[in-house]
């Protein structure tokens, strides 16, 4: 009888004496594969022609060559490297780090960690299907994989409010229990902690665990022992499930080559940085420890000229009815892909073209790493997107929105000069090509008679009488045509309101809400949105903008208004009362050191006294009504157009 080979997602890789082993899963039962022959990298610049010698002799090299590679921070140049290929990684690590201790050599190749570099050498990244043998199962590349199913569980920890925190001084008293496991999937919510024990076999040995790490106690108090070869740190009340955190970290670790283990630890910038650590190593680009790429020197009016960000509006404060809101598809990855922009090409010896508005230079010649990797990444989520709007597929639309998010970071790191592919130089050249596209699509608006109520950066907010479709569909088409950018449809409004900013006549220039003429509500910047505004303003804030949910025409919506701010009136009258219930009155902060007067490293939960702020579990101690009622006059005004 033919013996069935396994068949799993590989999960981990972890070295061993000789080779890797790789931790495979299919949801249910995990097996190693050990891949002895697998190799990990040297590269280096020896200061002593004896350390190569001396190395040969190394009993776990196993390979070794003198290879031309481009140098930094231009890379229009090579350079002579030593390679030498180790059958250890332990032996590559104590190798390195005698070098770097005594100065006997460059070392390069330190980013990202050889795990992934190992990856990069098999062909395929961390989370592909393959079998026993190592023989791969699936197209590594493709964006319509899937999903790995891995066995998962996620515990909940809540105070006496029922409030998913991890607290300060007090343990939880509840705790809820998700589990899938086999296709199988199993739930408990709200259970009393004192059964936390009764539920042990039902998520240890998991594939991924997810808990806040701060009651790790409890776990072990409770009897379990804890394998999992993925643990998530929870320690955020707004912090996603175990399932959609699976799908990001899953797609993200198909992008970068890395290790779930890794990314669950790590800023964004990692994978990110990885996808383009790949890209450099496939052209044989040297990335050096220590960046060696310096900031044009500029005068003070340069400065004030360069030192921007993208076109910013304060719109005049009111309602407006019958709105488009426009947005440019990834405007900034865009920018970058499109113009070429990356630390090795901007005001390189081969720079070329000048950038409107600053005296960068851009080089054309080649392309650069950081735009030729987020091409790719804009070409697969537009995939993603696309697949995701035909299938009506949720995790496809997480994979797409976990691409977002990468993309959205690439301008900031690309503007961070500590970065592996950071500059100033070229993060200036997109905030001002920022500038100029869309100087050049609102000129494009008001020549077909858009009346612009507001630019934030991508988006512009438009209105015309009697504004129909086609005339958008043909703004939209103008626009692409003469800024080489594509533009989308966000959201037509019945109305949008500009509220003044609180402290000042002026607008705020990122709050506004608006209901989309689908008759959902489109907040961004209230305080409802905001966890550290206080429960009672959050909710109060909430129900009035449901009232104005209702309205359509301006003779409804200024009837509703009336009615909104009754629920204020409402609201006032409770915090001039006593005995409330004390969660009301709390908001939540990370890193409490002013409400507590001392650092604490989770989210807690605080209210503000006649004396000072004070934990909230530790019950009602009245309140500084003055200061509640200030911040229940500034959430009115946020809602309340100015006429």
């Amino acid at each position: 009888m033919k013996c069935e080979l396994f068949k799993g997602w590989v999960l981990d890789a972890k070295p061993l004496e000789k080779g890797v082993a790789l931790t495979l899963s299919d949801g249910t039962q995990r097996i190693e594969v050990a891949l002895e022959n697998a190799c990990f990298d040297l590269l280096f610049k020896p200061k002593k022609q004896e350390i190569a010698t001396q190395l040969l002799e190394h009993p776990d090299v196993k390979q070794h060559f003198v290879e031309e590679w481009f140098e930094p921070p231009w890379y229009t140049t090579t350079t002579k490297v030593m390679r030498f290929v180790f059958t250890s990684l332990k032996s590559v690590e104590q190798i390195q780090k005698a070098m770097l201790e005594q100065a006997i050599a460059e070392v390069y190749g330190r980013f990202p960690d050889r795990v992934t570099q190992l990856f990069w050498k098999l062909g395929f990244p961390p989370n592909t299907l393959i079998n026993s043998r190592a023989e791969v199962l699936e197209n590594p590349q493709t964006e319509d994989y899937a999903q790995p199913d891995y066995s998962c569980a996620e515990i909940r920890f809540y105070d006496c409010a029922e409030t998913f925190f991890p607290l300060t001084h007090a343990k939880p008293t509840k705790f809820s229990l998700f589990v899938k496991k086999g296709g199988e999937r199993f739930e408990i919510t709200k259970e009393e902690i004192t059964k936390l024990g009764c539920y042990i076999t039902e998520f240890e040995n998991v594939d991924v665990l997810c808990y806040a790490t701060r009651y790790h106690f409890l776990l072990k108090e409770a009897g379990a022992n804890l394998s999992s070869p993925l643990v998530l740190h929870r320690n955020s009340p707004t912090s996603e499930g175990v399932e959609e955190a699976l799908v990001r970290l899953v797609e993200w670790s198909k992008i970068s080559y890395t290790p779930l283990r890794s990314l669950a630890s790590s800023s964004i910038g990692k994978p990110l940085t990885a996808n383009e650590a790949r890209l450099a190593h496939k052209r044989r680009y040297l990335i050096p420890e220590t960046q060696v790429r310096l900031e044009s020197w500029k005068s003070l009016d340069e400065l004030v000229t360069h030192d921007k960000g993208g076109l910013l509006f304060r719109p005049k404060a009111g309602v407006y009815f019958n709105v488009a809101q426009l947005d440019f598809r990834s405007m900034y990855p865009s920018l970058i892909a499109k113009w070429n922009i990356s630390p090795e090409t901007v005001n390189s010896p081969l720079s070329v073209y000048n950038v409107p508005g600053t005296k960068h230079l851009i080089e054309f010649e080649r392309r650069g790493v950081v735009p030729e990797a987020l091409e790719w990444l804009i070409e697969r989520r537009e995939r993603l997107r696309a697949l995701s709007k035909e299938r009506k597929d949720k995790t496809l639309e997480l994979r797409q929105r976990a691409i977002k998010w990468l993309l959205v970071a690439s301008f900031g790191y690309l503007g961070f000069r500590n970065a592996k592919f950071g500059k100033i130089d070229a993060y200036e050249c997109v905030t001002a090509l920022a500038r100029h596209v869309m100087n050049r699509a609102l000129d494009v608006a008001k020549q077909m008679g858009f009346r612009v109520l507001h630019v934030m950066v991508d988006s512009i907010f438009l209105q015309k009488e009697n504004m129909e479709q086609k005339e958008l569909e043909e703004l939209i088409e103008s626009v692409a045509r003469k800024t080489g950018l594509e533009l989308k449809l966000e959201a037509l409004y019945d109305w949008v309101v500009f509220s003044k900013n609180r402290h000042s006549f002026l607008c705020s220039p990122q709050r506004y809400y608006g209901r989309v003429v689908t008759g959902e509500l489109k907040v961004k910047g209230l305080e409802c949105v905001k966890r550290s505004a206080p429960n009672l303003i959050g909710t109060t804030q909430r129900e009035a903008l449901e009232v104005l949910k209702r309205a359509r025409t301006p003779c409804e919506f200024f009837m509703a208004l009336k009615e909104a701010k009754s629920v204020f009136d409402k609201t006032r009258e409770l915090i001039e009362s006593e005995g409330l219930e004390p969660w009301l009155f709390a908001f939540c902060v990370k890193g409490a050191k002013r409400a507590l007067g001392r650092s604490v490293d989770a989210c807690v939960w605080v209210i503000k006294g006649e004396e000072g702020f004070y934990p909230a579990q530790h019950g009602y101690h009245k309140i500084d009504k003055k200061h509640y009622l200030t911040l229940l006059e500034g959430a009115w005004e946020q809602i309340e157009p100015c006429f």
